[in-house]
């Protein structure tokens, strides 16, 4: 298959499952209709300026635009409605420390549930996490005793 006609089936894909209109991106785009068309029909392609604006606008990588990669961003499918995306979001606002013991139980509480879940991986990860946590309040310790320091003298 040619890779022109493969992006813009991606494209028609990504389109449909959004439930926007060719003429919706079209002007999303600041092009005709007829132009968006032969995006999908593999006849043409967006430039890169349109190549990223499609990306952010499905919230895909653009390496996923070109057929590249598989998966696009998890949290991004699920509907504004939904109360996941409300949830991740809310987490995803906490204070780090409090992240890195939520993501702890979590990680015990799947692990105990799926036996399919490498230990190394949730191990790894909850490491990294308490990594930058404490790179995080180091550089915060600094920038408190630096003000100290301006302040006294």
């Amino acid at each position: 298959m040619d890779t022109r006609v493969k992006r813009g089936q991606i494209l028609k894909e990504l389109r449909i499952k959004k439930g926007c209109k060719q003429t919706e991106i079209a002007a999303l785009l600041k092009i005709t209709p007829q132009a968006y068309q032969r995006y999908e029909y593999g006849a043409s392609e967006p430039n890169a300026d349109g190549f990223a604006l499609l990306a952010d606008f499905y919230d895909v990588p653009i390496d996923y635009l070109f057929g590249r990669e598989k998966k696009t961003n998890p949290i991004a499918q699920l509907s504004d409605a939904d109360a996941e995306k409300r949830i991740l979001q809310a987490y995803f606002q906490l204070d780090p420390n409090l992240r890195a013991r939520i993501w702890a139980e979590m990680a015990t509480n799947l692990q105990a549930q799926m036996e399919n879940i490498p230990n190394t991986c949730i191990t790894r990860t909850t490491t990294v996490g308490t990594e930058l946590d404490r790179r995080e309040n180091e550089t915060q310790a600094l920038s408190d005793e630096k003000a100290e320091n301006n302040a006294a003298g």
